[in-house]
């Protein structure tokens, strides 16, 4: 088989084996009604990078027990990028079960879950996906490069297929943010740690998570003096309420810059956590 058909053969036995075990749980099944279809189109895309790079780092030890917990690291890092907030062990845990579930005979007419509308459904092209991209990379080099010990690890240990995984995750995680109209800087860390660690399995997440706290805060320090600027010449107007996150803040900084000089002037909603799915403790009874 060359690497495309097995990539392509792993990312279906996945597939079959995740729509079986949130099948299996009612609750699980009703976590995933809540969210927004445009997380689950999320995750169909990051796991694909994130497999090709379990494929390159292990090679030949692919279908050993060793590179099944690298797969387990990376879906559970691609599940985390598109639905953040659920603690990091429950998710491990449904990532586990879907794993252990690969090669098993798919359900019978079973699919995925049928979730809600995203917030910003429809507007994907008023996201500055370009714009954005390029203000994260500029953050995450300019964070990068005064840490020695890190600036070699991505120049001299990362593999090539890691940094692509890695740019194609970023993207996709922003604009899940964007779409789901995601205001909440801490899930917007959760989020943005678990897409790079989908594509740097074997790397502790905590310390990725370090990385991208830094990362957000040079972004965020840049970005304000942005904002500040735009604001001095009426261009832009923040209402009270207005905190300076990464999605919104980024969102609204560009799509001035780059539209002509239109102030959008939207005044994005907050998360209502109030209303969060908790998913602790749902998955025990499928893995036991």
């Amino acid at each position: 088989m060359t690497k495309d058909e097995l990539l392509g053969m792993m990312n279906e036995m996945l597939g079959a084996a995740f729509v079986s075990v949130v099948d299996d749980v009612p609750k699980i099944k009703e976590f995933f009604k809540t969210r927004g279809n445009c997380q689950a189109e999320c995750l169909q895309k990051v796991i694909q990078p994130a497999l090709g790079v379990v494929y390159g780092k292990m090679g030949e030890k692919l279908m050993s027990e060793e590179g099944k917990n690298m797969a387990i690291e990376a879906i559970t890092g691609s599940i985390r990028a598109c639905y953040p907030s659920p603690p990091r062990s429950e998710i491990k845990k449904l990532a586990t079960a879907a794993a252990n579930g690969m090669g098993a005979p798919p359900k019978e007419g079973v699919g995925f879950p049928e979730g809600v509308k995203c917030a910003n459904a429809g507007h994907e092209s008023d996201f500055p996906m370009d714009d954005v991209l390029k203000a994260f990379g500029g953050a995450f080099e300019k964070t990068v490069n005064k840490n020695a010990k890190i600036k070699d690890f991505f120049e001299n240990k990362a593999l090539q297929c890691q940094l692509p995984c890695l740019e194609q995750s970023m993207s996709l995680t922003m604009k899940t943010l964007f779409l789901t109209d995601q205001q909440d800087k801490d899930v917007a860390i959760d989020a943005l740690t678990g897409g790079m660690h989908a594509c740097f399995p074997g790397v502790p997440s905590e310390e990725i998570e370090k990385l991208v706290v830094e990362v957000v805060g040079v972004l965020e320090a840049s970005m304000k003096d942005a904002s500040l600027r735009l604001y001095a010449t009426n261009l832009i107007k923040f209402g009270s309420s207005n905190v300076f996150t990464l999605c919104g803040l980024v969102t609204s900084v560009t799509l001035v810059l780059f539209s002509a000089g239109v102030a959008v002037g939207r005044r994005w909603k907050r998360s209502n956590r109030a209303n969060e799915v908790e998913m602790v403790g749902l998955i025990d009874q499928s893995v036991e």
